[in-house]
């Protein structure tokens, strides 16, 4: 799923500041990139904006 179609921000209040993929990276991430299984974020926002982020993104269904 792209971040767009993730909505991170808009749901939980935490901000994509970086994508860490097998090696490279992606710094400040446009709302089309596409995360990839393995992934590791880099997020900001307050705790309970992070912690949400992590639930949303654990309980995520992968791209089709």
């Amino acid at each position: 799923k792209s971040l767009a179609a993730l909505n991170l921000r808009g749901q939980t209040g935490a901000t994509v500041l970086a994508i860490a993929r097998r090696g490279a990276g992606v710094l400040g991430p446009t709302a089309q990139e596409v995360l990839q299984e393995g992934d590791m974020l880099a997020l900001a926002g307050t705790k309970e904006a992070v912690e949400a982020a992590k639930v949303l993104l654990a309980n995520s269904p992968p791209a089709e």
